[in-house]
Parts: structure tokens; C-alpha cells; sequence
């Protein structure tokens, strides 16, 4: 019987702890402090640091024997957060460079930018001149017990509320039955927060926190970001094709998916899913429930960051 082998990685956002970047493979450790230290230390908040320092220590993992994802007896199956997905592409898998990552971080980045900047001219030119309130912010809202008690499938029904009351909010991260991220214009949020009196008919929990949020994106919030997909659909493929891996059809390692938290096995639905969840909700609880049906026996956390999706896969799995 085949050992079963989750790898995760970490998604933009998250917080880059330098004091986990080391290396045992001198040529990693010797690229990395030519190359891209320098960069990745004067710009730790920018999503291309997080994508070189996740795949170099990936890389050193498996040149110390410790990660093989081609053993014959071991199956490895990839999870990442979000931008963390970019690192079935070219880990493993092998459908890409390390530079094609980057530039695809950085493009994915760069209309997610330009996406919200003309959603804020649309409000502006509109009916909601007041820039400030335009902003774009993220709130986690923090669900209790006592209030998932109260309000059974509370998130299905945030999500229809969200659709049918608000022209910008939107559900952004499901990452556990007590955490969901939602995010949308700061005018809406305080709309939305204000008290359960405004909104007679729905619950509002009394627990959230804004999260940072430096440059202003309504991350996977399909009303502000959906008109990125063809673009980044094309921009990948270009890149695929440069590595004349675009005829792949099946993937070396199978991943688990986003944006319907369901394992693929096809290099086109890997391609499809990780352009869908980069405008559409991170199904995290979905993902979660795949892991635990796919008896995995051994758990991989890499990247320069803290526990945060360790904790959040413990969670969702009971696990202690």
C-alpha cells in the first residue's frame, strides 16, 4: 500500500517569518542569496517573494530526501491557499519555471490592481464620488459556536445575502466553519457591520477583524475581479506553451483545488480551477473535506510562514 502525502503551501497575505528561510542545499541556499534575497527582503508584502521563497524551500526539501514526490510508493497530493496553487504548476509538476511563476504572480497581481481601480471609476463616475469610502477592505468574521448554533448554515445564507443586498461584497475565503473573509468597498463593510438593526432580517456576527490589506484588493471577490480570467487564462497558457507543456495532459501530482475543493488530475482543470479561484471564493472548508476523504497519512507544511494554514487544516479536520 502507497503512503499518502498532503503538500500545502501558504497564499498571498500571508506574513513572511525570514527567520524560517534556511537552506541545507548549498546551490539553493547560494541562488537564493545571489539572486533574490536582496528582493525578497525589500519586498516582503509582494506576492512574487512569497512564490520564490515557497518554491526554493520546496526545492530544498526534496534535494535533502525528505520530500520525493516522484516515489514510486509514495503519492503526493498539493493544497495551496490561494496563490499558493501556483505551486502545483511548477512544483512537481514541472508545467513551469520558477521565473514563469513569478511573472505570473506578478501578473495575476497586477490585474487584480487594474480590475479594482476601474470598479472605483465605475463608482465614481456613478453615484459614489467619495473615494475614501470606495477603498477596497477585507473583514474576517469570527463565528462562534453559540452564533453557527443560532444561525444554522449561516455562510450559504451570507452568501445569498451578500448577492442580493450589496453591489460590492462578496464572500472571499471559507477557510473554517469560524472564519470566513469577506470583502468589498470600506462604505459597504461599515454598512454591513454597523448593527443587526440596519439589517432586520439577518444576523451580523459581533466578532470580525479587518484584515491588512496594503494595496487596496478585493481579493477573490467575483464582482469586483471576474473580468481577470481571460487574460490570466491566456497569459498561463502563453507561458505553458513556451514550455511546450500545453499538450500535458495528465499531471504528475495531483492537486486539490480552490475553487471547488475538488482533486484534479488533469493539467486543463488545473489551469481552469486556479484562473476561476483567482476571482471566486477559496473554498478552504471544501478542500479540507477532500483531504479528509483522501486518507492522507503524512502532512507537508512548506513556505516561509507561521502555522496559520496548519492551524486552519487542523481545524477543519478535528485534528489536535
Amino acid at each position: 500500500m502507497s503512503l499518502k502525502r498532503l503538500v500545502t503551501f501558504h497564499g498571498q497575505g500571508s506574513i513572511i517569518d525570514f527567520s524560517k528561510v534556511a537552506f541545507n542545499n548549498h546551490s539553493i541556499k547560494h541562488l537564493y542569496e545571489t539572486q533574490y534575497k536582496t528582493y525578497c527582503e525589500q519586498f516582503p508584502n509582494l506576492p512574487q517573494s512569497l512564490v520564490i521563497l515557497s518554491h526554493l524551500l520546496y526545492k530544498d526539501l526534496v534535494s535533502s530526501g525528505k520530500l520525493n514526490p516522484q516515489h514510486e510508493e509514495t503519492e503526493t497530493i498539493f493544497l495551496g491557499h490561494s496563490l499558493g496553487e501556483l505551486q502545483s504548476f511548477v512544483n512537481g509538476n514541472d508545467l513551469i519555471s520558477l521565473k514563469d511563476a513569478i511573472d505570473i504572480a506578478n501578473y495575476r497581481h497586477l490585474l487584480m490592481k487594474q480590475q479594482v481601480a476601474k470598479y472605483q471609476t465605475f463608482l465614481e463616475s456613478s453615484h459614489s464620488p467619495n473615494t475614501a469610502s470606495n477603498e477596497m477592505q477585507m473583514v474576517a468574521l469570527l463565528l462562534t459556536k453559540k452564533f453557527n448554533l443560532a444561525n444554522p448554515d449561516y455562510i450559504s445564507s451570507l452568501q445569498t445575502h451578500l448577492a442580493q443586498e450589496y453591489q460590492t461584497l462578496a464572500v472571499s475565503n471559507i477557510n473554517t466553519e469560524s472564519s470566513v473573509v469577506i470583502s468589498g468597498t470600506k462604505q459597504e463593510l461599515d454598512k454591513f457591520l454597523s448593527s443587526s438593526t440596519a439589517q432586520p432580517n439577518f444576523n451580523v456576527p459581533k466578532k470580525y477583524k479587518i484584515l491588512e490589506n496594503p494595496d487596496k484588493i478585493a481579493f477573490h471577490n467575483n464582482k469586483i475581479l471576474k473580468h481577470l480570467q481571460e487574460p490570466l487564462y491566456d497569459y498561463i497558457w502563453n507561458k505553458l506553451k513556451d514550455n511546450k507543456t500545453h499538450t500535458v495532459s495528465l499531471l504528475n501530482n495531483k492537486v486539490i483545488t480552490n475553487y471547488q475543493g475538488k482533486l484534479v488530475s488533469q493539467k486543463d482543470d488545473l489551469l481552469e480551477n486556479f484562473v476561476l479561484q483567482s476571482c471566486n471564493t477559496v473554498q478552504f472548508t471544501k478542500c479540507c473535506k477532500t483531504v479528509e476523504n483522501s486518507n492522507i497519512d503524512e502532512f507537508t507544511h512548506v513556505g516561509p510562514v507561521s502555522s496559520v494554514l496548519q492551524k486552519m487544516l487542523q481545524r477543519n479536520l478535528g485534528m489536535p
